[in-house]
């Protein structure tokens, strides 16, 4: 499995249709054991929300969110009271 950088710690929230939640849970439980420093938590969507939160998460965050990168980690700062990649939002 290939590597997400050699000192990456976190979580990453993933966001998934519910169709496609038990196609996923076997890569993202692979990637959890392979990477015990940065471990991945999916969430289900119901797939009737899933455009509409989507779309209203990248415009929820668009105007408010700086997106930095470096050779070994990305990261995402926001001054939004809730964390973009919420489902409920």
């Amino acid at each position: 499995m290939a590597s997400f950088g050699r000192n990456a710690t976190g979580t990453v929230h993933v966001w998934c249709r519910s169709a496609t939640q038990a196609g996923l849970t076997a890569a993202v439980a692979g990637f959890n054991k392979a990477n015990p420093n940065l471990q991945v938590e999916l969430t289900p969507v119901p797939d009737a929300q899933y455009v509409t939160k989507l779309a209203t998460a990248i415009r929820g965050v668009s105007r408010r969110t700086s997106w930095t990168s470096t050779t070994s980690t990305r990261s995402c700062s926001s001054s939004a009271r809730r964390s973009p990649t919420s489902p409920t939002s």
